[in-house]
């Protein structure tokens, strides 16, 4: 039998065993959270971050750390990354959009902020071409439920996109400019052509054209 001394001895080293473990799993539970959660990798790419074009995409933060980017949808479709080059159209690939939101920034602090929406395309389309097309198409009605909303107006359309040393020209008809008024809104529909056109690892620069002309466009 156990005298008292002995057995308070062993009742702290299981106490101090089981702590440990405590520690160890929470540690493990943290860095899956911030490498694997879903917002964590919107959020990265939210705030310009650059994204690797593995498979699943990865977003890295300024201090080195990966976010990686959640392939498993609602629909449980399967999905690949933009940058694949698989042509089976039953297997989509998945791209970011970028929008605003009214509960994330209700007040509209700030004209450029736009928040990341994840969207499903044919793989064997332009990545790079339908992120801009899944952009004018707008939020869907699930979307605006959650408060996202776009500032571009309905009814514009892509004539063109070209991507040549890192410059990515993006040229609208003239529909784009259609009942366009204030800084503001003009500040939030560049932005949300920028963001989206700069998620992909090819774009650094983005330049914006309505009917040919750069100049002189989206005026407040």
């Amino acid at each position: 039998m156990l005298s008292p001394s002995r057995f308070r001895i062993v009742i702290l080293a299981v106490i101090s065993f089981l702590c440990g473990m405590l520690v160890t799993v929470l540690a493990a539970f943290l860095l899956f959270y911030r490498t694997t959660g879903t917002h964590t990798f919107i959020e990265c790419v939210a705030k310009g971050n650059p994204i690797l074009e593995s498979f699943p995409r990865q977003c890295r933060l300024p201090d080195g750390t990966l976010t990686i980017e959640p392939i498993a949808l609602e629909d449980s479709v399967t999905v690949v990354t933009a940058t694949s080059s698989s042509k089976d159209s039953s297997v989509g690939n998945t791209v970011l959009i970028f929008l605003g939101n009214s509960k994330e920034n209700p007040n509209v602090t700030d004209c450029s902020r736009v928040y990341p929406v994840q969207r499903s395309i044919d793989s064997s389309s332009d990545p790079q071409k339908a992120a801009l097309e899944q952009l004018l198409s707008g939020p869907t009605e699930e979307e605006k439920v959650r408060g996202f909303a776009s500032f571009l107006p309905e009814g514009a359309s892509l004539k063109k996109l070209s991507v040549q040393n890192g410059v990515a020209r993006a040229e609208f008809d003239a529909a784009l400019e259609q009942g366009v008024a204030g800084s503001c809104r003009v500040a939030s529909i560049r932005a949300q052509i920028t963001k989206t056109l700069k998620q992909f690892t090819a774009i650094k620069d983005v330049i914006i054209s309505v009917d040919g002309k750069v100049n002189d466009i989206l005026q407040p």
